[in-house]
């Protein structure tokens, strides 16, 4: 149901990180990230498996980690462990808004349930999730400047909010009861961390502006250029490969389109032995990829 803007624009994708005391701590999964993102669903298993369950972005993690399998299966049995483990994760960090890692990884969870109850077409739950985000923004946008996990969300809020409100006019009531939002102003925000230093941050960022600007704007010089960003730092997802040529194939440049094939077909064939029987099959069709 596209009219839940904000379900569908919160997209999914990795959240940052952070230990008992709300240290950052990235710099300890890293080799989970890279596994995962590159759709080393092995090692990334491997990994979790190693994992201190305890960690406070452990249950996050592992509803990652079925989330990507779930992307390149397009089946419904990792649903529920998705749901389960941000549940887990929602429980661990209630009342922690202080913490810039903590804060946004409690919206992202509420956009993941929400994106998944839309998958099931169960619209009245995915709006409760959705309005627990603009129950909770308030907190990023007076923050934005001082953590780059505030502006992300205060970016995608924005953008969110401003979007939806000139587009959605039979919703325009509903706007009334949430803080005004500014579709210019988020734009620029999630643009200003296409940089940034932080793994995360920087391929979010990319990622949601790719996401916009093909699926909003039909901007697609735009989102090819996010998307390579992408795939600069993740040359074998085969989800942001598959996307590109969808992009690509938009503006008719067919010799672009034949070479991400080729790159997306020895990427799979490489990553085979990674990936379950029904993964591989389903990917060899790009058109699953959306």
């Amino acid at each position: 149901m596209r009219n839940i803007f904000f379900a569908t624009v919160f997209l999914l994708s990795l959240s940052p990180l952070f230990s008992q005391s709300g240290r950052v701590t990235f710099e300890n999964h890293t080799d989970f990230f890279k596994s995962l993102y590159n759709l080393n669903f092995k090692n990334a298993g491997s990994l979790l498996n190693r994992m201190d369950t305890g960690l406070v972005e452990y249950h996050f993690l592992v509803a990652n980690y079925y989330w990507w399998n779930y992307l390149c299966d397009g089946s419904a049995q990792f649903k529920d462990s998705i749901s389960l483990h941000l549940h887990l994760s929602l429980a661990k960090v209630a009342h922690q808004d202080s913490l810039p890692q903590a804060y946004y990884l409690k919206l992202t969870s509420y956009a993941f349930l929400a994106r998944l109850s839309l998958f099931d077409n169960h619209y009245l739950d995915a709006l409760l999730y959705a309005n627990n985000i603009t129950d909770n923004i308030e907190f990023s946008l007076k923050n934005a400047d001082k953590s780059p996990y505030y502006k992300i969300m205060a970016g995608l809020y924005n953008y969110a909010a401003g979007y939806g409100k000139h587009t959605y006019w039979y919703l325009y009531p509903y706007f009334l009861t949430i803080p005004e939002g500014d579709e210019k102003k988020g734009l620029e925000q999630l643009q200003s961390l296409c940089d940034n230093p932080d793994f995360l941050i920087q391929n979010e960022a990319n990622y949601f502006l790719m996401r916009i600007y093909y699926e909003a704007y039909s901007d697609y010089q735009n989102a090819a250029k996010h998307c390579r960003k992408i795939l600069q730092n993740n040359p074998d997802n085969l989800i942001y490969r598959g996307l590109l040529i969808y992009i690509y194939t938009q503006i008719n440049r067919t010799e672009e389109v034949s070479k991400q094939k080729q790159i997306y077909f020895q990427t799979l064939n490489i990553l085979k032995s990674q990936l379950s029987e029904q993964q591989y099959h389903y990917l060899q069709d790009i058109s699953n990829i959306k």
